[in-house]
């Protein structure tokens, strides 16, 4: 488990705007062992990226956009380099990030983190979670990092809200990242846009998923985990 560490020490500059106009599963997979921050009023608390999952509306029968935009997923469609954060099922918060050039409606969701900094923070913030469970997962990942709808749109950037490289600037290595199906959605269910660092704690999923076994006959796509999906 990391400990915790002083952000002063380490804390890199956010990712350019560029970097988001990427196509967008190279970006869910490049996501992979960057650093996600949120600073607030609280302090600062970040994460390990572990998990994300990819939604590309013109293709996609899972994402926002697809048939026909709303009012709600409108930040999909850009600019890039900015947040998407919405509501699901009245109680749950996702954090995605919009990617490919303006118009395109685009984003990759944030599944799950690994604390890196600002643990006790989360904690508050997440009073009955588990210690490896503070950002496991899309709900608990915005719970933790205190994200709300209030942050939809913020630009990536800024001061707030931003991702960076690792703090130790290493890439991680490509044999430690898998992809699956992604969870919780009921229509793209095979297409293979999530991705995760194999074996890791933090990442959220049923156990068949992570290792790449076949969907039980009793599972239902919409049940493969309790945090819901987004994009």
């Amino acid at each position: 488990m990391m400990s915790d560490q002083s952000p002063e020490q380490f804390m890199p500059a956010p990712l350019p705007h560029a970097y988001y106009t990427q196509p967008t599963l190279d970006i869910a997979r490049d996501l992979l062992g960057k650093t996600l921050w949120r600073a607030d009023a609280t302090g600062i608390v970040a994460g390990v990226i572990v998990e994300t999952e990819g939604y590309i509306s013109a293709i996609d029968p899972a994402s926002h956009n697809y048939r026909k935009p709303s009012k709600r997923s409108m930040t999909m469609f850009g600019p890039p380099g900015h947040a998407y954060v919405y509501l699901t099922y009245g109680m749950h918060h996702c954090l995605n990030v919009v990617t490919e050039p303006a118009g395109e409606s685009a984003a990759v969701l944030i599944r799950a983190a690994a604390p890196l900094t600002g643990r006790d923070q989360m904690a508050l913030r997440c009073p009955r979670c588990l210690p490896r469970d503070l950002a496991r997962g899309p709900g608990r990942l915005c719970a933790a990092f205190g994200l709300t709808i209030a942050q939809n749109g913020l630009d990536l950037t800024g001061d707030t809200l931003w991702i960076s490289e690792p703090p130790n600037a290493e890439p991680l290595d490509p044999a430690r990242i898998a992809t699956s199906p992604r969870i919780g959605i009921t229509q793209g269910i095979d297409l293979p846009w999530r991705f995760f660092i194999r074996d890791h704690p933090a990442v959220s999923g049923p156990a068949w998923l992570n290792r790449g076994q076949p969907r039980p006959s009793t599972v239902a796509p919409s049940r493969a985990n309790s945090d819901q999906n987004a994009g």
